[in-house]
């Protein structure tokens, strides 16, 4: 991150989080009827979208998100989709085929499907992993940088949500309506030094 922050270019942290109407400091709990505020945090402004109306937005396709800039995230399921994702078990032989002869694998006739994965797994590189989030930045002129895996401790957006979700906690009347504006109120009271000390920690 030195050698990113001493190239003069913006850094962007991407994470995302969620605050339940039932939020309060002393216990929270996951409730699967209570109406969730969901948050896509890119930089300052956040992006909302409810449960039941759920939409994620690609933030680099946003006017207000910086170009040519390096994003930082996590290795989240989503964050994590494959371009070309090999065949698993979940496979049907023929299609399992199909993606060992795009390879340009010769497959010899009469092979069971244990042993076409065998071949799947020998034509694997993991230099030829690309993501579909990487790809689509790249394509934007950005560039995605990984947290290592179980790290997001080295996301300093986790100290931010942290501040959001105590303010949060202390003025939370416990009603849905309330809770975005809530959320809203809290954002707008994140300074830039706050920034700078979770960068820094």
């Amino acid at each position: 991150m030195k050698k990113h922050r001493s190239s003069g270019k913006s850094i962007v942290y991407l994470d995302e989080t969620w605050i339940n109407q039932n939020y309060s400091m002393s216990k929270c709990w996951v409730d699967s009827t209570a109406e969730k505020v969901m948050g896509v945090r890119e930089g300052f402004p956040l992006d909302f979208a409810s449960r039941r109306n759920e939409r994620w937005i690609c933030p680099w396709s946003n006017p207000r998100f910086p170009s040519k800039e390096f994003i930082v995230m996590d290795n989240a399921s989503y964050h994590s989709r494959k371009v070309d994702k090999p065949p698993t078990t979940a496979n049907k032989k023929a299609e399992i085929q199909e993606w060992l002869e795009k390879k340009g694998v010769a497959v010899p006739d009469g092979l069971l499907k244990t042993q076409l994965l065998h071949l799947v797994t020998r034509h694997t590189a993991a230099a030829d992993t690309q993501y579909v989030i990487d790809k689509t930045a790249s394509e934007h002129g950005h560039k995605v940088v990984r947290l290592p895996p179980y790290h997001c401790n080295y996301n300093p957006i986790e100290l931010i949500w942290a501040q959001v979700k105590g303010y949060v906690a202390k003025r939370n009347t416990f009603k849905i309506a309330n809770l975005k504006p809530l959320v809203q109120e809290s954002l707008n009271s994140i300074t830039a030094d706050n920034w700078k000390n979770a960068v820094r920690h």
